[in-house]
């Protein structure tokens, strides 16, 4: 049995985090080691990374200055020992065979990175097994478009949290710490570009709590800038041709689509200034986005419920 690195990025989860640790120290493989990076947590949750780690020597608790998840994410990156990655956020909780089934599936078929599926939850976890239902995307084939473009398009929710990377998939990649969103996108395209063979898995093994307060649940500030810097990094890979011009599409969509969500969030009087911003944003001045909607009517049709909601708003403040 090789060696397993699980990578708990912790920051003011007291509430949670000793369910969400439980759930990993009761996987029925064994083999592995749990990184938990307290990334300067105003609360209570270093203290309790501390006490775990003096009952089980398999876990290495690591404190540093806040930089965000993906700063901590890196930490844990720059100190696995494993031959194999895991990500799990400090309020969700996994299944006790969330290891083990994608570790047997990545063995049986000699892939890079064995992705599972997810379940979102307020207080009911998932905990039945079924009987697994698996597929595998050989990239020296014909498959990898298909998979680029479903995984563009959201057809596929997987992240980094519902995977289990062959550390050489991962290689020298790591998350971008300037980013609040799409930084686990990024990192999980980069690392699939990295393989020759993916596995998906039908097992529900990870649990994501809905959580009021996460950054998801948020406004976020900066959001089109986030969005911006993830494309042109998008933009770069296009040009090595390692996705297609259907990948950067997709993603114009979907970011106008998630752009104007998050502008629902926003609590205050929309400034009229800011709504001319996002219309002089790279994904108006260089994409013909109606064009782009027509060929994804279902983006199209989340657009226009969006805008409908948002012009609501307008109205109101």
């Amino acid at each position: 049995m090789e060696l397993i690195s699980i990578i708990v990025p912790v920051y003011n989860v007291e509430k949670y985090l000793s369910e969400c640790i439980d759930s990993i120290l009761a996987q029925t493989y064994e083999n592995f080691e749990l990184i938990l990076v307290d990334d300067g947590s105003p609360d209570n949750s270093g203290k309790i990374c501390d006490k775990y780690a003096e009952k089980d020597k398999r876990i290495k608790v690591i404190h540093k200055e806040n930089g965000g998840v993906s700063s901590a994410r890196n930490t844990g990156l720059d100190n696995a020992e494993g031959e194999y990655i895991a990500f799990v956020d400090s309020d969700d909780i996994v299944n006790e065979r969330y290891l083990e089934l994608m570790y047997e599936k990545l063995i049986e078929t000699k892939a890079n990175i064995c992705f599972c599926k997810m379940k979102r939850f307020n207080t009911t976890i998932n905990i039945e097994i079924k009987d697994d239902h698996s597929e595998m995307f050989d990239f020296r084939r014909k498959d990898r478009d298909d998979f680029l473009a479903d995984f563009f398009a959201g057809k596929l929710d997987y992240s980094s949290c519902t995977a289990l990377y062959k550390k050489s998939s991962i290689g020298n990649g790591r998350f971008n710490e300037k980013l609040k969103n799409n930084e686990d996108f990024l990192f999980t395209l980069n690392s699939i570009l990295n393989c020759e063979k993916i596995s998906l898995i039908s097992n529900v093994l990870y649990n994501y709590r809905i959580n009021d307060n996460s950054v998801t649940s948020n406004y976020i500030n900066d959001f089109l800038k986030n969005l911006i810097i993830a494309y042109e990094e998008l933009e770069i890979l296009y040009g090595q041709n390692k996705i297609s011009r259907k990948c950067l599409d997709i993603y114009a969509c979907r970011s106008s689509y998630f752009l104007l969500n998050n502008e629902l969030k926003y609590n205050k009087t929309i400034i009229k200034g800011k709504l001319k911003e996002i219309k002089s944003s790279i994904f108006y001045s260089s994409f013909n986005l109606k064009n782009i909607f027509i060929s994804f009517p279902r983006f199209l049709s989340k657009i226009r419920v969006s805008l409908f909601w948002l012009k609501i708003k307008l109205h109101l403040c």
